[in-house]
């Protein structure tokens, strides 16, 4: 099955960086020994992961790739247990003109770099709410051209060698949203899972990732279609002030009322989904978002993508 127009961006980049929300509710082991609330997670270079200390900023290697994979779509959980989940790429035994694919296996592991879960051929993937359970798009990529998709999966963190089968649907973007618990996947077309009796229906949405609270929704820029933001209820397109939407390749939502996009640069800007107006700009690397102290986490040193000896980190008021 062919990858169309809701295409995934599983490019090969050089960083992701997302943060790890939530409270534990059984002690971690911290930086020092003392107990750790939670984690920012940070990749650098195409194999390695950081986790940084939320109160001193300190970060260490906690996960280093072999030398045949790379890292993508690292993807914190939003539950209290410190994982965080990212898919490992080896196309070492691929050569120009094959139709051999590459081999994607989706991994888990912990505050401390233990791997925790595996599952093999995975696409794209999406934490549950709740941080305790994975779904994923299983399926084979045959070097980024064309991708053979077999389903939606789901397994539990408690039982990742039992995953179960949801949907017969090949999705190459998914979602498991906060506001309502449902799954949406991104086809041809969009359709909602409801993971409770794995009923799955045609929407017209155009886009999976909701806001926290439902209101709105945005369609990344798939293969340079172009970002959107919609209002859920009406679909009605909000017009984005000053942005270039076909060059938007970073996006995020940091509230119900607040969205960061960027593109390739460092410049990223803060918009309010109502109107769509900037509602703050600012330069650097989100590491990701910090709920306590209502901030983001930045890193605006460029040449500290490469090399992260002594990174550097500075935090940014959110909006009101």
């Amino acid at each position: 099955m062919s990858m169309n127009f809701f295409q995934s961006p599983l490019k090969m980049i050089v960083v992701h960086v997302f943060l790890l929300m939530g409270f534990p509710t059984e002690p971690g082991e911290g930086f020092a020994g003392r107990v750790a609330p939670n984690r920012f997670y940070m990749q650098t270079g195409p194999r390695h992961i950081l986790a940084i200390d939320p109160d001193s900023l300190g970060a260490k290697t906690i996960y280093r790739g072999s030398q045949n994979v790379l890292i993508d779509q690292l993807k914190p959980s939003p539950g209290a247990n410190n994982f965080v989940g990212f898919i490992e790429i080896n196309s070492e035994h691929m050569r120009p003109g094959d139709l051999g694919y590459a081999l994607r296996t989706l991994v888990v592991i912990n505050s401390l770099g233990k791997v925790i879960a595996k599952a093999e051929s995975v696409i794209c993937f999406a934490w549950s709410p709740s941080g305790d359970s994975i779904v994923f798009t299983k399926g084979l990529d045959y070097g980024g051209h064309e991708t053979k998709l077999e389903g939606i999966w789901v397994f539990r963190l408690s039982d990742p060698a039992h995953p179960r089968r949801i949907s017969l649907l090949g999705a190459s973007d998914i979602n498991w949203t906060d506001f309502n618990g449902r799954i949406y996947i991104a086809a041809r077309e969009v359709y909602e899972i409801d993971p409770k009796d794995n009923h799955a229906r045609l929407t017209n949405f155009r886009g999976i990732y909701f806001s926290p609270d439902g209101r709105f929704y945005f369609r990344p820029n798939y293969e340079g279609t172009g970002f959107e933001l919609h209002e859920t209820s009406s679909g009605r397109t909000i017009s984005l002030k000053s942005i270039q939407q076909n060059v938007v390749n970073y996006y995020k939502w940091v509230s119900p009322d607040q969205i960061v996009i960027g593109d390739i640069t460092f410049e990223k800007k803060m918009i309010d989904p109502t109107s769509g107006s900037v509602r703050k700009s600012f330069s650097g690397k989100v590491i990701g978002i910090d709920n306590v102290r209502k901030t983001l986490l930045l890193m605006r040193d460029k040449s500290l993508d490469k090399s992260l000896s002594n990174p550097r980190f500075e935090r940014l008021q959110l909006t009101k």
